[in-house]
This record gives structure tokens, C-alpha cells and sequence, in this order.
């Protein structure tokens, strides 16, 4: 059976269609969407999700309008959040990131945070660039018929990030030519303690300098590598991200 389209709607919006008669009214950038990019024509079926775990079945009745075809209280399809949460904090390279995002969200990713570093390029994000993000992470989950969206945070400093560590939590941070660190699977397997997330920190492409190294030491982070390979930082973000949405799948004290 093919798989009907999809659209990512914010929450409140198709909540509130449940006092319109479960009629949900289009913006211009979504009729757009289901118009010019999905060819979709009125009385057609596609899905309608809000990212946080529902879906409804739906008909496009005219150009701005479509109907759910249950109530907002009893989405067609519903799914419990991924545990434990697979989270990854990216230092923002030159290029590639916007893939990272993409990619990262294909393959499960449920938190991404950029971060900037002592080697950052970028120290801050402008709204447009931000919300440029935004967009790739909607279309993303779309595409890859997630019914989670993952959490994009705003960008903060490692310094500040690192202040965030708690013991429900599993800090790791991604390093090169360190003779204590572990590959990252490894770690993985020999993990017997139920961690509510699972965190793996990426550096720039000219690496971590040894202030952040000692700061993530005595903040308990956990030396990781990925393999044999010096990976660029959009390379070593998939990767580590496919390293642990992998495990996950796999793991014994996964609910």
C-alpha cells in the first residue's frame, strides 16, 4: 500500500480544528506545499502530523482548507516518545551543517544543539539562518515519516552546556589521537545503567583545545572516538549519531 504524503502542523493549530468541525485551515506556505510540491487535488487523502507523536488521516477539500478525518482526540496513528533520547551538541562547521540537521533527523535524532567552541567559526545565529533550520528539520521529519520532530536548541556556548550535566544523563565528547578514549559502540555495549539521554559532543575541524578537554573531564564526559578515521565535524556527527540510534534499537532496557 503506498504511503500517503505528509505535513507537519503545530500542535495548537490542529487542536483547534476540533471546534471547526475538524476543518484545519492552511497557510499560504503549506498550501503551496500540498498544492504545487505534493500535486495534490481536492479530495485527495495525505497525512497531517504535529510532531510530537500523532497522526491524522485527512482530505483536501479546497485550496486552504482540509478535514481531519478523526477528531483531534483520537489521531489515526500515535506513538510514544524514543527512549532514551539520543541527543548530539555540534559545533557549527563552515559547511554541512544544514546536511547534519537532515541527516541526523533521517536517521533518529531527538535533540541537536549547536554549539560554539574556542575554534568556533560561528559564535552566534543569526534568526534567518535559524529559521532556515527550521524549516530543513520540518521537511525532514516529513520525509522521513517520523512522528517525532526533534528539538532544535538555540546555540549556546560549550562552556555553558557543559554546566547542564546531571547524572540521568550520559555525557560523551568526540575525540582524535587520545589514547583514553573509547570507541563509542563499545561503550554503548558495555552501557548497563538505564540513561534517560544519551549525549555525544562534536567538535570544529580544528578540534577541541585542551582548556575544553580538561573542562569536559571534570564535568565526568566520557573520551569517545568513532572509528580508525579523522572525520570532518558533519562526517563524525552522523556517524555517531547512526552509532547510537542503532544501539537503541538493540538495547535491552529500551521501552
Amino acid at each position: 500500500m503506498k504511503e500517503l504524503k505528509r505535513l507537519l502542523v503545530h500542535h495548537d493549530r490542529i487542536r483547534e480544528s476540533y471546534v471547526k468541525g475538524n476543518y484545519l485551515e492552511l497557510t499560504v506556505k503549506e498550501n503551496h506545499y500540498i498544492s504545487r510540491v505534493l500535486r495534490l487535488k481536492r479530495g485527495d487523502q495525505f497525512n497531517v502530523i504535529d510532531g510530537l507523536g500523532n497522526l491524522w488521516n485527512a482530505d483536501f477539500i479546497q485550496r486552504n482548507v482540509v478535514k481531519l478525518r478523526t477528531d483531534f482526540c483520537t489521531p489515526s496513528e500515535s506513538c510514544s516518545k524514543p527512549y532514551p533520547e539520543i541527543c548530539l551538541a555540534v559545533a557549527v562547521p563552515k559547511i554541512g551543517f544544514d546536511d547534519v540537521i537532515r541527516m541526523s533527523c533521517e536517521i533518529g535524532i531527538d535533540t541537536l544543539l549547536p554549539i560554539n567552541t574556542e575554534r568556533s567559526l560561528y559564535n552566534d545565529v543569526s534568526s534567518q539562518r535559524f529559521s532556515r533550520w527550521q524549516t530543513i528539520l520540518n521537511e525532514a521529519v516529513e520525509q522521513s515519516e517520523r512522528l517525532w520532530k526533534p528539538n532544535l536548541k538555540a546555540m549556546t556556548s560549550f562552556y555553558d552546556w557543559t554546566n547542564t550535566v546531571n547524572d540521568s544523563s550520559l555525557f560523551t565528547i568526540g575525540t582524535t589521537r587520545l589514547d583514553n578514549a573509547t570507541y563509542l559502540e563499545k561503550l554503548l555495549l558495555d552501557l548497563d545503567e538505564a540513561k534517560d539521554e544519551l549525549w555525544v559532543a562534536i567538535g570544529p575541524e580544528g578540534g577541541w583545545t585542551d582548556n575544553e578537554l580538561d573542562v569536559a573531564k571534570r564535568k565526568n564526559f566520557i573520551y569517545v572516538e568513532f572509528g580508525e578515521s579523522i572525520l570532518r565535524t558533519s562526517t563524525a556527527a552522523v556517524s555517531a549519531c547512526q552509532l547510537l540510534c542503532s544501539w537503541r534499537r538493540s538495547s535491552s532496557y529500551v521501552s
